[in-house]
């Protein structure tokens, strides 16, 4: 006697079909978990370099006396771009702080928010249009983080406009 057993052993059509659909939303999951962890290490070396530049600054100020005036918004990284418009750096600027670093910092790359690079600008004085705060005239660091928007966004200095791609911050320096 012989039985008869179906001999196509495999998965369903069905079967198949869940599995892939599981993997497609743990794949999404793990996938916004590491480009927000991206994120948050992105703007940590950005407040890093916000530091560094901050004390570069400061003790060219102690030697000359006083912060140089700039152009408008002056480059202080390798590259700085905002959109599709480039900011160069001022040769006066330069020679002011570029003493006191190793080697200009680079802004991380990454992230959606149309900028790229740390400016210098002195004077500036504005309102921020995140919150009203007073910008008093003064010279100011700037750069651009991603969000979300937590306490430490601007490290020391402070937020002055927001939008769904970036943080925009101010550092006053003198």
């Amino acid at each position: 006697m012989s039985k008869n057993f179906n001999s196509n052993k495999g998965f369903t059509l069905i079967e198949l079909l869940v599995v892939v659909a599981i993997i497609g939303v743990l794949s999404s999951i793990v996938l916004t978990v590491t480009s927000s962890s991206r994120a948050k290490a992105r703007n940590a070396v950005r407040l890093s370099d916000m530091n560094t530049l901050l004390k570069a600054f400061k003790i060219a100020s102690i030697e000359s006396g006083s912060f140089p005036l700039s152009s408008g918004f002056d480059c202080v990284s390798v590259v700085c771009s905002e959109g599709f418009s480039a900011s160069t750096a001022d040769a006066t600027v330069d020679a002011f702080f570029t003493p006191f670093l190793s080697q200009k910092p680079t802004d991380p790359s990454g992230g959606n928010r149309g900028f790229v690079g740390y400016r210098y600008v002195n004077p500036f004085n504005a309102i921020s249009l995140y919150d009203g705060f007073v910008f008093t005239s003064g010279a100011y660091l700037e750069f651009v983080a991603e969000p979300p928007i937590t306490s430490g966004s601007c490290g020391t200095g402070r937020i002055y406009s927001v939008s769904s791609n970036f943080i925009a911050c101010f550092i006053k320096i003198d």
